[in-house]
């Protein structure tokens, strides 16, 4: 579908910018964009998965054991016998010392949380207490504030709740471009970074385009003046 999208050989990608086919009442958008943007990476090596994932969550001032990880495994709403809670992903990174970090991850497109107290659930009744102690929590969606407010209700996490904008993980993408250590990784970011343009997630590109020297001339009728005496 990325393809399809990228060479316009569909329209499908319109549906996540507020377009609804006639009759069509309701679009799983989060789940969708999910397996749009992150389900291709599932499919790669597992070293390649585990690169991205522990330099994603490096660049955002995560903290995580200073040896690269050795390999790692994605699952797209997992389900636990112990709870009902669903998170979007569930990446769980292991190191050569049998060691291991899961990631929660929580993505957003245009909707709120699902009740004030989402993230809280899905951070003490998914994970295990074990699980908490070096795990970590990303929320991603188009603005933090609802991390933010999470935190401000109240703070379970400390340093382990990690907010991202879909524009930071277009930033993170590109700077990932140029890490000759993430060329197994290069198609896909070449393929998800042209979708996010179709889906209008786009960096900020300056004034470039305006033109520099705009004429002015003198008005064409006399200025009015207030209080004149």
């Amino acid at each position: 579908m990325l393809h399809a999208i990228n060479h316009k050989k569909t329209r499908l990608h319109l549906r996540y910018l507020g377009h609804r086919e006639s009759g069509e009442r309701r679009v799983h958008e989060e789940d969708e964009i999910t397996s749009l943007i992150l389900g291709p990476l599932s499919l790669l090596p597992s070293k390649s998965v585990a690169y991205f994932w522990s330099n994603f969550i490096s660049f955002l001032g995560g903290h995580l054991p200073s040896k690269e990880p050795m390999s790692a495994d994605m699952s797209f709403w997992p389900r636990r016998p112990s709870t009902k809670i669903e998170p979007d992903i569930f990446v769980n990174l292991h190191w050569d010392d049998s060691s291991t970090t899961s990631i929660l991850v929580e993505l957003k497109w245009r909707s709120g949380l699902s009740g004030e107290d989402q993230l809280h659930r899905q951070w003490l009744e998914f994970l295990s207490k074990e699980e908490r102690k070096t795990g970590i929590h990303l929320f991603l969606a188009p603005t933090t504030v609802a991390a933010e407010a999470a935190r401000s209700l109240e703070d379970i996490w400390g340093p382990r709740l990690i907010a991202a904008t879909w524009i930071k993980t277009l930033s993170f993408l590109h700077e990932l471009r140029n890490d000759h250590n993430a060329e197994g990784l290069l198609p896909w970011i070449t393929q998800i970074t042209k979708t996010m343009d179709f889906l209008s997630i786009r960096p900020f590109r300056g004034f470039s385009n305006l033109e520099k020297d705009i004429p002015f001339s003198e008005p064409a009728i006399s200025p009015v003046i207030f209080f004149k005496r």
